[in-house]
């Protein structure tokens, strides 16, 4: 358990099934939004870094292609991208209506 509080996981403990205590780190320095993120356990690191940035998928791109386009045309197919991540958009609450 103080492995994972030291990782900044906060950790409650409880007592039949009440919390009872809350172990939390020290805050000796102020925490990043993504280190916030870990520690609660909303996302989990993959353990890249830049230096592995040759691991990844590459796509050759023409000087006059928008790259963002190709994304969501691969991501969406060719033809009905713009409305499918709109769709997605709102459905997650990030936007209200309109395209984007």
């Amino acid at each position: 358990m103080l492995a994972r509080v030291e990782k900044g996981e906060t950790v409650e403990i409880t007592r039949h099934g009440t919390v009872i205590a809350t172990v939390i780190p020290s805050q000796q320095k102020k925490r990043s939004r993504i280190e916030e993120l870990v520690a609660s356990g909303a996302i989990r690191l993959s353990g890249k870094t830049t230096s592995d940035l040759d691991t990844f998928t590459q796509f050759e791109v023409d000087p006059d292609v928008d790259p963002l386009q190709v994304l969501f045309e691969d991501r969406y197919g060719e033809r009905e991208w713009e409305g499918k991540l709109s769709n997605e958009i709102v459905g997650r609450g990030e936007a209200t209506e309109g395209p984007v």
